[in-house]
């Protein structure tokens, strides 16, 4: 017998060991993503539990941001790349899983049509099976999709390195190359004064090319909520002046590439190129399968080939949306942007105005 609870706490260890019982689960389901993610946003998290013989088969989280004017809206999950799906015990059996993934759906719709306009479930690139019982069984009005783009590590070997320049595109290879010979340094840490430096550097990047930058707070965040083996901060120096950093999720079998920052004067000697290839020797000499990229749009070309000449595959991921309100359909983008910061409502070109 299946017993579902809809729960606002959940026994973190249980959660986690969940994810963990499938090779696919990431880091974005985590229960300490959820709280880094909840506590900087200021939304309601809950969880859609799921039972059977008094063991946690599977769940799902949905965070709600309140909105007083026109209502609030639902995400599985919000914020930048959050896949959210529904977890699975990956012992069940195909049987088990639909009909664990039905009793979930169903609470689900009624946690929506009690509390939300709308609701966006946003499917993990990995899972497949479920995204296509997803696509045949939520009750959607609407979808959209992201290209995501993931590079499958190779099996640890003496020669490491050189396995992954071969699996690297032109001009990478070059671009790494050039990086060690300009004597740039790498290391990594997860000291909140490494922090410091990488969102100071993501804040200009994104200021010179007219972007919303995240804010101090976030990093601030991961520092008081994430534990240190999930992330690391890589630092790249020249003559021991930092130049470049990355920020790294890392959880079950995948590194989540999250927040790359380069100062722009030391572009050119390629610093950010040498944090990927020795980001990802660590992560393959750590037992990590998987470097994901995160999801890109279709007109998003430039990042998209970026990303492809690290031997990234693409893995398409989709956003399925129940719209219950078709009044806000009148609302614009920037209302959107303005009243449900960070949160996906629907596709600004189902909208009925743009401006």
């Amino acid at each position: 017998m299946i017993v579902v609870e809809i729960k606002e706490q959940i026994d973190e260890e249980e959660w986690d060991n969940l994810l963990l019982s499938s090779e696919s689960s990431l880091f974005y389901q985590s229960s300490d993503y959820h709280k880094l993610v909840q506590k900087y946003l200021d939304v309601q998290l809950y969880y859609i539990i799921a039972y059977q013989g008094g063991k946690l088969m599977g769940g799902l989280p949905i965070m709600i941001t309140s909105n007083n004017d026109v209502g609030n809206v639902g995400n599985s999950l919000p914020f930048y790349g959050s896949n959210g799906t529904i977890a699975i015990d990956s012992s069940l059996s195909e049987k088990e899983t639909e009909a664990i993934h039905n009793e979930i759906i169903t609470s689900l719709n009624k946690i929506i049509s009690e509390k939300c306009i709308a609701y966006t479930i946003v499917s993990n690139p990995f899972e497949v099976q479920q995204q296509d019982w997803l696509k045949d069984n939520f009750e959607y009005n609407f979808t959209d999709y992201r290209i995501g783009q993931i590079t499958l590590l190779p099996e640890m070997s003496d020669d490491i390195g050189g396995d992954l320049l071969k699996m690297y595109h032109d001009p990478r290879p070059r671009n790494i190359r050039k990086a060690v010979k300009s004597d740039v340094k790498i290391e990594f840490s997860s000291d909140l004064v490494d922090l410091k430096f990488l969102c100071k550097v993501h804040q200009d990047n994104i200021k010179a090319i007219g972007g919303i930058s995240k804010e101090w707070r976030f990093f601030e965040l991961i520092n008081e909520l994430i534990p240190k083996k999930h992330y690391k901060v890589w630092i790249a120096k020249i003559d021991g002046k930092k130049v470049a950093g990355l920020l790294a999720f890392y959880f079950n079998k995948t590194v989540e590439y999250y927040t790359p920052a380069t100062i722009h004067e030391f572009r050119n000697l390629q610093p950010s190129a040498l944090i990927i290839h020795e980001a990802m020797i660590n992560a393959v000499q750590q037992g990590y399968k998987n470097w994901n990229w995160g999801g890109t749009w279709i007109t998003q070309k430039g990042v998209y080939n970026f990303k492809k000449k690290w031997a990234a595959t693409e893995m398409r991921y989709n956003y399925y949306t129940k719209v219950i309100d078709m009044s806000i359909l009148n609302q614009s983008k920037d209302y959107f942007l303005d009243k449900y910061p960070y949160f996906y409502v629907v596709s600004f070109d189902n909208l009925n105005k743009n401006e």
